[in-house]
């Protein structure tokens, strides 16, 4: 029984530890764009808008840490943040509802964030899917589109910021 205690008080601290050098092989990369909703005087009318092509320079993030593209085991995003810019007097109100897609060449698109209910704020911290998102950001180029459901009109153009975080997890010691 001592032997069993014995090995189980090794194996815990152990275990944990590999979870902790686990984050070690877990890099954050920022994306920052911009994106402007056109005004919409019809309630009811979905709105779709695709960003401008991105690119995700890969192959710089890897080359700082001395790595190549074999190295990611996947990329996942941690959080997507969009931010009324102008008009200053605005919120996002109108938005109800919103889904945030990504595509890249021969790819299809998949769902990668969304959010219920926006209300009167500035700012949106959208819920994101758990989604590889490795092939996309392997391509030179890859584009967000986003879908929302206005309930209400607007007569001006708001212009809003995307932030958003990808996490790269890669395979290094065979970790």
């Amino acid at each position: 029984m001592k032997k069993y205690l014995f090995l189980l008080l090794i194996i815990i601290p152990f275990l944990s530890g590999c979870e902790k050098i686990n984050e070690l092989t877990k890099i954050d990369f920022p994306f920052s764009q911009s994106l402007t909703i056109p005004a919409n005087p019809i309630v009811g009318i979905p709105i779709t808008i695709s960003t401008p092509d991105m690119e995700a320079n890969v192959d710089s993030i890897l080359n700082a840490y001395n790595l190549e593209t074999k190295n990611i085991d996947g990329v996942t995003l941690k959080n997507l943040k969009l931010t009324l810019s102008a008009p200053s007097d605005g919120d996002l109100s109108f938005i109800d509802d919103i889904e945030v897609y990504i595509s890249a060449s021969g790819l299809d698109k998949v769902k990668i964030a969304s959010a219920e209910n926006v209300g009167d704020v500035s700012t949106i911290d959208l819920k994101v899917a758990n989604v590889n998102l490795k092939e996309y950001l392997l391509k030179d180029k890859f584009s967000l589109q986003f879908k929302a459901a206005a309930d209400e009109t607007t007569l001006v153009d708001y212009k809003i910021k995307i932030d958003m975080t990808v996490t790269f997890d890669l395979k290094i010691l065979g970790l």
